[in-house]
């Protein structure tokens, strides 16, 4: 995947995410497994800006083939235009 396509789709992703009340946002951050990084704090539904950083840190592992990066981006994605729908 080129370099632009992804930072598209990242960018994409971040922007929607922007648009998720606090606790739509608390429930796909808690659903998207863990994120880069081993000090990552506890999640906390009141905590908007937590949970978006821990959402970020998820998207911006680049230590993945554009397979597996693809794939688990898309994934979140799906997971965000879900949130949006209820």
């Amino acid at each position: 995947m080129a370099e632009s396509g992804r930072k598209s789709l990242v960018w994409d992703i971040r922007k929607s995410l922007l648009t998720l009340s606090a606790g739509e946002l608390y429930e796909v951050a808690k659903n998207v497994g863990p994120a880069a990084g081993p000090d990552q704090p506890e999640l906390d539904a009141e905590d908007e800006e937590g949970c978006f950083e821990h959402i970020s840190s998820f998207i911006q592992d680049e230590s993945e083939t554009p397979q597996q990066f693809l794939y688990r981006v898309i994934g979140l994605k799906q997971r965000v235009l879900y949130s949006q729908l209820k």
